[in-house]
């Protein structure tokens, strides 16, 4: 299990592509990890009312934890609970990247193309 992330992938976050889980606050990041849904838990340190606020409309695509205690158990649980959020990661990433099955340089040839056709 890849935990931390290797200091050379930070700068592109394509650390993200052989991560087994994705642990974080809030941050746009999860979308480029539930690309290809992933175990992913969120951390609650400042007890927002998070559930309807758009802001943290990725908190729905994992484990919402409130308490540090909490989180070694949440990560040894993650495997089992991915089929949980899977459907919802799916929605969020396709309404982030659209249909990102072809690849980003297949997508981007496309896009360039497409615009120089007009």
């Amino acid at each position: 299990m890849m935990i931390y992330p290797a200091c050379a992938r930070l700068p592109d976050i394509s650390y993200l592509e052989v991560a087994d889980i994705y642990v974080d606050d809030v941050s746009n990041q999860v979308y480029e990890c539930v690309i290809r849904p992933c175990s992913s838990m969120f951390f609650d340190a400042h007890r927002p009312r998070w559930s309807n606020d758009r802001s943290f409309a990725h908190w729905h695509l994992g484990d919402v934890i409130k308490e540090p205690t909490e989180l070694m158990a949440a990560i040894h649980a993650g495997a089992a609970r991915d089929g949980l959020y899977r459907d919802q990661q799916e929605v969020m990433a396709y309404a982030s990247f659209g249909d990102a099955s072809s690849g980003a340089a297949v997508r981007a040839a496309d896009a360039v193309t497409t615009f120089l056709q007009r």
